[in-house]
This record gives C-alpha cells, sequence and structure tokens, in this order.
C-alpha cells in the first residue's frame, strides 16, 4: 500500500514541476534574416508570391511588403444578426466589437535585387522554463509533496 501511495505522490510531483514552463512567443525576425538575407528577389517571391506591395527603401533599393489583415469579431449578450444588404445587426442589449491585426513580412533588397534586412512581427510558439518561476510557484508544492512521502513512508 505505501509503494502505490509513493508511486501516486512521485507522478504527482513530476505533473507540477512539469506545469511550470511557461508558452512564449518568438519573434521571428531572426529567423527570416538567416533564410532570407542573401537571396535574390525572385527566390523571395516564388516562396511568398507576389507582394501585397513595392516601396522603396530610401536608398535605390526597394522594399517588397507583404500584409495581411485579420479580423476579430466577439459579441456579448442580445443577439446578431447578419444581413447581406444591411450588414450586421444587433438586436437587444447586446454590445459587439471587432478588432483588426495586421502580419507583416518586409523583405529589404538592395539595388542588385539582393536582399539585405527583413522586418516581420510573425512569431512561433516556444517553450519558456523560468527558474525564478519555479522556485516561486513550484517549491512549495514540492516540499509538500516530499513531506508526504515522508509521512506515508512511516
Amino acid at each position: 500500500m505505501k509503494l502505490i501511495y509513493n508511486i501516486s505522490i512521485w507522478i504527482l510531483a513530476f505533473f507540477v514541476l512539469s506545469s511550470c514552463t511557461t508558452t512564449v512567443y518568438l519573434p521571428r525576425q531572426n529567423d527570416y534574416n538567416a533564410q532570407y538575407v542573401g537571396k535574390n528577389e525572385r527566390s523571395i517571391i516564388l516562396a511568398w508570391g507576389a507582394p501585397s506591395r513595392v516601396a522603396s527603401d530610401g536608398a535605390d533599393g526597394k522594399i517588397l511588403v507583404y500584409e495581411e489583415v485579420s479580423f476579430t469579431s466577439s459579441s456579448s449578450g442580445g443577439t446578431i444578426v447578419s444581413s447581406e444588404l444591411t450588414g450586421p445587426i444587433i438586436t437587444s442589449n447586446a454590445s459587439s466589437s471587432t478588432s483588426a491585426t495586421t502580419a507583416y513580412a518586409h523583405f529589404y533588397l538592395n539595388k542588385q535585387g539582393i536582399c539585405y534586412n527583413v522586418k516581420t512581427n510573425h512569431v512561433k510558439e516556444g517553450r519558456e522554463f523560468s527558474l525564478g518561476r519555479t522556485i516561486a510557484l513550484c517549491a512549495p508544492l514540492t516540499g509538500a509533496l516530499i513531506l508526504l512521502c515522508i509521512v506515508g513512508s512511516l
């Protein structure tokens, strides 16, 4: 019985400690620079398609601008009815909000058409293990689990 108790406590400790990591969103700026700096305009367009627009970089080069706008709508209370003729109609006491987010990637090309810089707000998901946060959040729980193991083995 004590063996099952101790095993269950250690399994619980494992899950408590593994929950001390956090999901973070890391910028893709360095990834894009490593991947595209030194590439020519044609290879960027083959990878990304036609740019949303092309702008001047102010130094005889150009910027390939890729932008995508996404809209998020939310409502609370009441009913929102949508019609092609009138658009969304809010009935009864309801509130609605719409927000727009623009994702962009700007590829800076010199006058020879070679990429020398990339700027973006794209992100990738990553995991963070913060020692300070781990000690602050998990040390009391771990101590309690160890105490349970000691009491359970007596």
